[in-house]
């Protein structure tokens, strides 16, 4: 038994290492273009010439939105977030719409396991639409 736990805790940990490893190279890959572009993308935060209308940011005559690894990179620029502190934000917001989209997809099929008659009604959309896919495919190849 204490063998089998073992084994269990081990294989998670290897799973985080994978996405703390796939998250790190997504952080490095775009420091290292920052560093490339001499940062000219991250000064447009440095700029206090900043104005706001209808929820967008002005800068200038365009308006520019940073991705959000990019607030996050600047903010470590000025020494506010460490390199651990922007991986577990970068986790956050890459793996969380998983969890959301899980949850979603379980519910749905909750509710068609549950309700008989919009499983049929369901069933006949798929047929119509699988069908019409099928014809498709043959007159595509049929010519």
């Amino acid at each position: 038994m204490d063998i089998v736990v073992r084994g269990q805790i081990g294989n998670e940990n290897s799973k985080t290492l994978v996405l703390h490893g796939f998250t790190e190279k997504i952080i490095a890959e775009r420091k290292l273009y920052h560093e490339q572009t001499n940062g000219r993308y991250l000064k447009i935060i440095e700029n206090n010439d900043v104005t706001e209308t209808d929820g967008r940011e002005i800068y200038g005559r365009e308006k520019k939105r940073l991705a959000m690894l990019d607030l996050l990179i600047a903010a470590s620029r000025e020494h506010h977030l460490t390199d651990m502190d922007i991986r577990e934000e970068v986790d956050t917001f890459t793996f969380e719409g998983h969890d959301t989209t899980a949850i979603a997809i379980s519910y749905t099929l909750l509710l068609l396991a549950e309700h008989k008659e919009i499983q049929v009604l369901l069933d006949r959309d798929k047929r119509y639409i699988l069908l019409g896919m099928l014809i498709n495919f043959v007159q595509l190849f049929s010519r």
